[in-house]
């Protein structure tokens, strides 16, 4: 066989492999496209939960990823907390005499792209109470998981992410919830 021969075999085969793995890709979006969307079940969370997560509809305190800086500066309900940052906006709720929550609403141009609420509880075991409330919260707003949970609002998947953490200041528990780049 010579090498000119070998040479237009095999770039035969290399462009029969590049156009499989075309096909291959295009399928998987199309499942991709064609699986639902994950739920955004808008429920009412457990009554220790009730001011940070009223009102129920949209991803967060009735807003969605749609929500601009004015529209929650003029909508939400908690406290404001100054901040330098243009790009983000936070408040703060007390959940009890001993208790406080901060949500910071994140701005990616014109639109919401994450929320970030952080509860402090008052000990260990209020953090760990917190916790299992937000687990079993989101297990039944969402799909069942343990610390990572997909929804959808307004046909916009987000990740929920929840983690509870002790620093020198104290426990506390962190949620975060970001819309995916489009």
């Amino acid at each position: 066989m010579s090498k000119n021969t070998l040479f237009i075999l095999l770039s035969l085969f290399l462009t029969a492999g590049f156009f499989a793995c075309q096909n291959d890709n295009n399928e998987a979006e199309e499942v991709e496209a064609s699986l639902p969307l994950p739920p955004n079940n808008q429920i009412a969370p457990p009554a220790e939960l009730d001011t940070i997560f009223k009102p129920i509809n949209g991803v967060v305190r009735g807003f969605d990823w749609s929500a601009t800086a004015g529209d929650i500066q003029a909508k939400e309900t908690a406290s404001p907390v100054e901040e330098a940052d243009e790009s983000k906006k936070v408040f703060t709720i007390d959940l009890n005499e001993n208790e406080f929550a901060d949500i910071t609403y994140q701005f990616q141009g014109d639109s919401l792209a994450s929320i970030q609420l952080d509860i402090y509880p008052a000990d260990e075991a209020a953090a760990q109470r917190y916790a299992g409330n937000l687990k079993s919260f989101f297990n039944v707003k969402y799909k069942k998981r343990s610390e990572l949970w997909e929804g959808s609002e307004n046909g916009k998947i987000f990740t929920v992410f929840l983690t509870e953490k002790n620093s020198d200041a104290g426990p506390f528990v962190t949620v975060i919830w970001e819309r995916e780049s489009e």
